[in-house]
């Protein structure tokens, strides 16, 4: 059985999110999940696609598009990968005037991996504020236990 903690902070213009789980797979096969970006929206239900558009050594150039309704949001990452301990994805689209999440794999005596997900963000636009900003943490907290529920899938049951 999982463990998870959970946490959200916010004001008019900034965010923090943050959020982990103890999960009974070693940290290699959860960062290999993590970083396999492209497979997102067979589970994660809130992407549209995600496509990365260019590698260099360990870092993705991503392009993404969230669903929020009957909108579709375009944006552009980039993912910097240091297997198998973290994973930071960073944006300055237009769309947001900050975006900065990091995801962290630590083992844990279990054998497995206490996955980490911390997330600062901005939304530029008062009015995708509206929207997008208040969609946000449920979209993380959606992709922290998309994550989990992805990994039993591939990687079986805990053991």
């Amino acid at each position: 059985m999982a463990q998870s903690a959970e946490s959200f902070t916010g004001r008019d213009d900034m965010a923090t999110y943050h959020a982990q789980v103890d999960l009974p797979y070693p940290p290699q096969q959860i960062f290999a999940l993590v970083a396999d970006i492209e497979s997102y929206p067979q589970f994660l239900h809130h992407l549209a696609s995600a496509r990365i558009r260019r590698r260099k050594d360990n870092t993705l150039w991503v392009e993404q598009v969230v669903r929020l309704g009957f909108l579709r949001l375009k944006f552009s990452t980039r993912a910097l990968l240091e297997p198998p301990t973290r994973l930071r994805v960073v944006c300055h689209d237009s769309l947001f005037g900050m975006f900065d999440q990091a995801w962290h794999f630590t083992p844990i005596a279990s054998g497995g991996t206490r996955l980490g997900c911390h997330a600062t963000y901005e939304v530029r636009s008062g009015l995708l504020r509206l929207g997008l900003g208040a969609a946000l943490p449920e979209m993380l907290a959606t992709t922290v236990k998309g994550f989990e529920t992805r990994a039993g899938q591939l990687y079986g049951p805990a053991r």
